[in-house]
């Protein structure tokens, strides 16, 4: 799914990095020719703006918050607790496809 594509592409930059948002963004669209934001417009349903923030903060089986503005790949085989998942354990909140994927 188109979510966890570029969550895998934005895991895949940071490493074991941690970056601000702004920097990730900047990697992203020197790597892939496209901005995150397009990217994130592309997969909006209702086109609801959202931002690099938001779907990091969506998809906490890939990232981790570092500090504020600031994000870090969560380390293979740690996933966030299913309580600390928004919608009850689902990681993309309905976007795209309006299907919360099942966490594994």
């Amino acid at each position: 799914d188109a979510a966890e594509q570029l969550a895998s592409q934005l895991k895949e930059l940071l490493r074991d990095r941690t970056m601000t948002f702004d920097q990730l963004a900047s990697v992203y669209s020197i790597r892939h020719g496209k901005s995150v934001s397009e990217r994130l417009k592309e997969m909006s349903r209702n086109g609801r703006p959202m931002t690099l923030g938001d779907f990091v903060a969506q998809m906490e089986d890939f990232f981790e918050a570092a500090g504020k503005n600031q994000v870090r790949a969560r380390a293979a085989g740690s996933i966030a607790p299913a309580d600390d998942r928004p919608f009850g354990g689902s990681s993309w909140a309905g976007y795209p496809s309006g299907e919360p994927s099942k966490a594994a």
